[in-house]
């Protein structure tokens, strides 16, 4: 009777598994909260000749403007994706380098606060790797970040939902929009008292966040494994103006010993825009540039970026 018990037990478990399972597959057609990042990474693959990839989070795509970038003689493309810490820069890399013939030589990627801390990254609430031109499992993807294990039947849940969602409706067209930006946010709004007030608010939850520095040791191995495909990578400092406010002491302590070690390392070169001068109007919110602030650091780091490539070419 134990044995007959535990038989059915363990059916009842692999089924209700692939209950959930499979609905998941068809997750990567879902309507989803995201889909500007979505539909960023399906342009970026039309774009199959790109030798200067900008890679990072928000404030890559609200900051890198690739027509300022186009009088280096380089076609550009802006990949930047919300919430991305180190790892989705890595499978985003990874999946990009994969998906096209021609590779690209030069790489610009933000560091900022954000990118190393626990609170980027979140698989839960976006889970990338479903939306990658070679979408990868879950269970893939616990393999590579086992910290996301306990995270497992949530993420089978999502996906569930999503796939059972494309019977009723699918996305599948394009932002054309997007695809002639090149993946760069045209927003000419500016930020006001308004706004600061709701994001003081959002960005409660960054008080208790924590430095992950297998993320700060991800990014250099991710750096040194490019540098030896030939693919040169270089940094900057996103400006968030009043971001590092909303993190503890400890955290930014950490923060900035980081940028102490990613400016002694040397597969990674720092593109640095401290001279560069942002006035309120430049910023949409707390933390992003506009693209009017946009232009000023797109222009100061496509100048700093031909000192680097005039050598090469």
């Amino acid at each position: 009777m134990i044995k007959l018990f535990f038989l059915r037990l363990i059916v009842f478990c692999l089924s209700f598994f692939f209950l959930l399972k499979l609905p998941g597959f068809f997750d990567y057609y879902a309507t989803n909260d995201q889909q500007r990042d979505i539909n960023s990474l399906r342009c970026s693959t039309k774009h199959n000749n790109i030798e200067l990839l900008f890679l990072g989070s928000s404030y890559t795509y609200s900051s890198l403007n690739p027509i300022y970038f186009d009088s280096l003689g380089l076609k550009s493309y802006n990949l930047g994706i919300s919430g991305t810490g180190v790892y989705f820069t890595e499978l985003i890399l990874d999946d990009y380098y994969d998906a096209v013939d021609i590779k690209p030589q030069f790489i610009i990627i933000d560091i900022s606060a954000f990118a190393f801390c626990d609170k980027s990254d979140n698989f839960q609430s976006y889970p990338l790797h479903r939306y990658l031109n070679k979408p990868i499992s879950h269970e893939a993807l616990l393999r590579k970040y086992p910290e996301n294990v306990p995270n497992y039947l949530e993420l089978l849940i999502k996906s569930s939902k999503k796939g059972l969602s494309c019977l009723v409706n699918t996305n599948r067209d394009l932002n054309d929009s997007l695809c002639i930006h090149r993946g760069f946010y045209v927003d000419y709004s500016v930020i006001d008292q308004k706004i600061l007030r709701e994001d003081s608010v959002k960005f409660k939850f960054l008080k208790d966040a924590k430095f992950v520095k297998k993320k700060l040791f991800k990014l250099t191995r991710l750096a040194k494994k490019y540098q030896e495909r030939g693919c040169k990578i270089f940094w900057f400092e996103a400006p968030t103006q009043q971001l590092k406010y909303f993190f503890n002491e400890q955290y930014i302590n950490d923060y900035e010993m980081a940028l102490t070690a990613l400016r002694k390392n040397g597969d990674l070169i720092e593109l640095n825009i401290k001279e560069l001068l942002f006035e309120r109007d430049d910023f949409r919110n707390t933390d992003h540039l506009n693209t009017i602030g946009a232009k000023k650091i797109s222009m100061a780091i496509a100048n700093q970026l031909s000192i680097y490539l005039n050598p090469i070419r």
